[in-house]
């Protein structure tokens, strides 16, 4: 997505490829040109910084041109009703962007499309966040129109230098501080077509995208595979090794051994997502450790207060009093 379009002059464009090791041939994109995410993170939060646009991530990614996505973004041209385009998008968003939850949950009259970076120590974020929730809803007004507005939007970093600006953009309200980014719609929208939407294209154009989805995961290194596997199961507060075994197509036997093959145990990256997970719940949110170790798959908090200081050579109470400033 880190296209020609970086809005700056000539010198200034140059030290900022050069300093993220980027080069027109990158920003082009191409399968060979692939950036790797927490450089594309990085680079995105910087870019915000040198423009001094409060808004940059979010009106990026509301205006940009689908078509520039490739095999993805012609699917979504391509599909038929809103609810099509949007579990297209979250079944294939790993063809643009690996490392990712990105899920569409749809509860009585109400739809939420939830979208997390699963590296806790890719931070900070905000403008990655805020430029997909910005192309979801470039996304949506194809079908509902210009005036379309989220019916509600929320952040998982804090609110900044832009949280009036979206706010007065989007003519409501915007939640910081939340447990995922998420943006919500009336579930009564999917069903909106486009006149110009083809089933028989949509078709073509969808088989070959969940046959490239297949290979981007194939590609990944297998503990890279394991390791997004174990914090995708955090979010649901356990994590089962059959069943990683399974979601990876493989039996259990056949994932520890090839653990092995590349030096690595499962627990031991089981034991490297919940530290990371915890440090960041730790030190960004105000959860209750009671519910930190329940996500993280504790029998309860002493248990998870035993193995976080095995971890990180000090209690989660102290990891968080220390990032707050609070001294004892």
């Amino acid at each position: 997505m880190l296209d020609r379009r970086l809005g700056l002059p000539g010198a200034e464009r140059t030290r900022f490829l050069s300093r993220h090791h980027l080069d027109d041939g990158s920003l082009n994109g191409g399968d060979d040109a692939a950036i790797p995410l927490r450089d594309f993170v990085e680079a995105m939060e910087d870019l915000g910084a040198v423009t001094g646009d409060s808004i940059l991530g979010w009106a990026f990614g509301e205006s940009y041109d689908l078509q520039e996505l490739g095999e993805f973004g012609l699917a979504l041209s391509l599909a038929p009703t809103l609810g099509t385009a949007l579990r297209t998008f979250e079944r294939a968003f790993c063809t643009i962007q690996t490392g990712t939850r990105v899920r569409l949950e749809v509860e009585g009259d109400e739809a939420t499309f939830h979208y997390a970076i699963l590296d806790q120590d890719i931070w900070p974020r905000r403008q990655d966040a805020e430029l997909t929730l910005g192309l979801l809803s470039n996304l949506v007004k194809r079908f509902c129109g210009t005036d379309w507005r989220p019916a509600a939007l929320g952040f998982e970093h804090g609110a900044g230098p832009g949280s009036v600006a979206l706010s007065d953009r989007l003519r409501r309200g915007v939640r910081y501080n939340q447990d995922s980014n998420s943006l919500r719609l009336a579930a009564g929208l999917l069903d909106r077509r486009r006149p110009e939407a083809s089933d028989a294209g949509f078709v073509h154009v969808s088989r070959m995208l969940d046959r490239r989805a297949r290979e981007t995961e194939q590609a990944l290194r297998l503990r890279t595979r394991v390791k997004l596997a174990v914090l995708e199961g955090l979010h649901g507060g356990e994590v089962d090794q059959t069943a990683v075994a399974t979601a990876l197509g493989m039996s259990r036997r056949t994932l520890r051994r090839r653990l092995e093959e590349e030096g690595i145990t499962f627990q031991r990256l089981v034991d490297e997502c919940r530290h990371s997970s915890a440090m960041a719940w730790l030190t960004r949110t105000d959860l209750p450790l009671s519910e930190i170790a329940l996500r993280l798959g504790y029998s309860d908090q002493t248990a998870f207060s035993r193995a976080f200081t095995r971890w990180a050579g000090a209690s989660p109470r102290a990891v968080r009093k220390a990032a707050r400033g609070v001294t004892t």
